[in-house]
């Protein structure tokens, strides 16, 4: 909340640092995004990729001067949320999560406690009901162990309650602003 304030009271966005671990997904991103196409044979008149260098600003419907979404890509009805994880056990978890038969969605939220809500609000930004949480990892040998895939629907429960928190967030906003 302090960041959006200051952003607001001095109308400049707060200087951002970039980690290793940043630099390596954002360096991949974009080879995440070919990989995703050609799993799904997807043209590029097909998927709106954004990335670090086009990112589109979806405003929140309840909020639009104060949240919003940024996804990495929007393909047809599907969110679409990179990542390319620094460490490849990172990227291992997200294989065997993407792999389950039963629970994977379970094993994604207790895993992801930040994804989760971050992908859950992105499709309400957007107005679509699906997600696609795509890890990508390069180093990884075999071409099918490359990326992991896990579906994701919207969660409306979920989203009321996150509405009322992103709503007490606006309100602090807009007292620490007065």
């Amino acid at each position: 909340i302090d960041e959006k304030i200051v952003e607001v009271l001095t109308q400049e966005r707060p200087l951002n640092f970039t980690t290793s671990a940043m630099s390596w997904g954002i360096e991949h991103e974009y080879i995440a995004n070919e990989k995703y196409k050609s799993m799904f044979d997807i043209q590029d008149s097909d998927i709106e990729y954004f990335g670090i260098e086009n990112p589109k600003f979806f405003p929140c419907p309840k909020f639009p001067l104060n949240a919003g979404a940024s996804p990495d890509a929007l393909h047809g009805d599907w969110y679409v949320e990179y990542k390319c994880p620094y460490n490849s056990t990172v990227h291992l978890k997200n294989l065997t999560i993407s792999r389950m038969k039963d629970g994977q969605l379970d094993a994604f939220k207790k895993q992801y406690k930040d994804y989760y809500p971050q992908i859950q609000y992105g499709m309400w930004c957007t107005s679509l009901k699906q997600a696609r949480f795509v890890s990508f990892d390069p180093r990884f040998k075999d071409e099918f162990n490359k990326i992991a895939i896990i579906e994701i629907p919207l969660d409306e429960e979920f989203i009321k309650a996150l509405l009322k928190k992103i709503e007490f967030a606006v309100d602090c906003l807009n007292d620490a602003i007065k």
